[in-house]
């Protein structure tokens, strides 16, 4: 890592609040799965209800690159 910036290949490990194993932020008084929105704002919208699963087998992990809608 060089000057806080992560390599794209590498996991980015969440750091904040976990539940039920998610990572998972507050956002304007709701709670939000993390992993989600990261994969939202780099591949769009998904219909509600699809899942969101990280590829690497980190489950903290956040990197929009290891991140794929599942079911």
């Amino acid at each position: 890592m060089t000057d806080g910036v992560v390599p794209a290949g590498e996991c980015w490990e969440w750091t904040g609040t976990v539940d039920q194993g998610h990572p998972v932020a507050d956002v304007d008084g709701r709670r939000i799965r993390v992993r989600r929105a990261v994969y939202e704002l780099e591949h769009g919208r998904v219909k509600r209800g699809a899942a969101i699963v990280n590829t690497c087998g980190n489950a903290l992990c956040v990197n929009p690159d290891h991140c794929a809608l599942g079911s």
